[in-house]
């Protein structure tokens, strides 16, 4: 009845959400650090991008992601481009592809009428 509390059903979406999250952010981070050689501290484009492409849910990212990761423009992405592993996982987590996983586009109205 009180309009601040939340419902245990709103409550659980929300605690399901979160866990979700942070595992698909874990595995983000494990899926790069594993393309690391062993005391490099920097990530390369072109090792990177096939790791994540074999991932079903990371095969998402597309090159305007990993342009926002190495901060430079997809024209300029090259397979040598690097960055810091900490900096680019941190680019990551704020780029469209966490927000894509989670929050699908809704169909439009206009395709339930078949209007093209």
């Amino acid at each position: 009845d009180d309009l601040y509390i939340l419902s245990p059903i709103v409550y659980a979406l929300r605690l399901q959400h979160l866990e979700e999250v942070l595992n698909i952010t874990d595995r983000f981070e494990k899926a790069v650090t594993a393309t690391l050689k062993d005391g490099a501290n920097v990530v390369k484009y072109g090792l990177i991008e096939p790791a994540l492409r074999e991932d079903p849910e990371f095969g998402l990212l597309q090159a305007e992601d990993y342009a926002k990761g190495f901060a430079t423009p997809v024209a300029e992405l090259k397979a040598n481009s690097e960055q810091d592993v900490k900096v680019f996982v941190e680019r990551m987590k704020y780029s469209d592809i966490f927000h894509v996983l989670f929050y699908p586009v809704l169909p439009s109205d206009d395709a339930d009428l078949g209007v093209q």
